[in-house]
């Protein structure tokens, strides 16, 4: 599970937010980081750059490494392109 607030919101342009996972990979309890996600248009398209900081547990942290966010991304790319 994951729980967290908006810091910031500046439209088409930066998202700021907690980030706090509460599950198997962090066996100690709440994991609370901080995540920044930043678009940019680049032509016809928008680059989007995502920032994870905080993550101290190495099991989480490796996980987030390894591709979660890659894979998150992926789906999201597929969900907006497809019609």
């Amino acid at each position: 599970m994951v729980a967290g607030e908006y810091r910031e919101l500046a439209p088409a342009r930066r998202l700021v937010m907690t980030w706090v996972y509460e599950g198997p990979m962090v066996p100690t309890g709440k994991e609370p980081t901080e995540v920044t996600v930043e678009f940019r248009p680049s032509g016809p398209n928008t680059e989007v750059s995502v920032r994870h900081e905080g993550l101290k547990n190495p099991t989480y942290r490796d996980a987030i490494r390894q591709g979660a966010w890659v894979e998150a991304l992926k789906q999201l790319e597929s969900l907006l392109t497809a019609s």
